[in-house]
């Protein structure tokens, strides 16, 4: 067992590490010791050459002096396979966006253009408005909305023939621009989302 100077002391030539002196716990040390090969002295230790130290500085945390950490050691590359890599954290998704983006259960979905407002590029996705509530998804075959929007409350002004859109107030405050394909399918959207936005 190899441990950190804070432990121990005590070296000792282990056979499993090509006879090189590692820090061993009191107790083995007492048991290997009986044996006579026992190190203790750090200038003993520092006759040993840097090569030998590489594998136990991963351990220990330090640099040898004068030479720079090998990952090619035994030790080394099973500490490497046992440290877990540093990952991106699971992201927690409200309930509220477990939304299927099928059209099951839904007053409308389908594609439309959406701007935060007039002046802001326009931006393709999917739409469904299901339960009083507007659902964003980036596509058709997505899961999770990327966003939902309860709709008590608002208003939809339009859709304009000129370019077959319309614009969702709330109060007096433009909260979204829409755009359809068509006039026809501007219509139908308008009308939708305009019955869920009163009870």
């Amino acid at each position: 067992q190899i441990i950190c100077q804070g432990c121990s002391y005590h070296r000792y030539p282990l056979k499993y590490r090509k006879d090189r002196p590692e820090r061993v716990c009191d107790q083995c040390y007492a048991s290997l010791g009986k044996r006579g090969r026992a190190v203790t002295s750090d200038s003993a230790v520092r006759a040993v050459s840097l090569a030998a130290w590489t594998d136990k500085t991963v351990v220990l945390g330090r640099s040898p002096p004068s030479q720079s950490r090998s990952p090619g050691g035994a030790l080394s590359s099973v500490l490497h396979s046992i440290t877990p890599s540093p990952g991106r954290k699971l992201k927690r998704v409200p309930a509220a966006l477990k939304q299927v983006a099928g059209t099951e259960g839904s007053s409308m979905s389908g594609y439309l253009q959406r701007s935060k407002d007039n002046r802001k590029p326009w931006r393709r996705l999917w739409f469904v408005v299901k339960d009083k509530v507007l659902y964003t998804y980036a596509a058709s075959e997505d899961v999770v909305a990327m966003e939902s929007q309860p709709l008590l409350g608002f208003t939809v002004q339009g859709p304009t023939a000129r370019d077959c859109s319309f614009q969702l107030f709330h109060k007096t405050t433009l909260f979204r621009a829409f755009r359809a394909e068509d006039s026809a399918t501007a219509l139908r959207w308008a009308e939708a989302i305009k019955a869920a936005t009163v009870l």
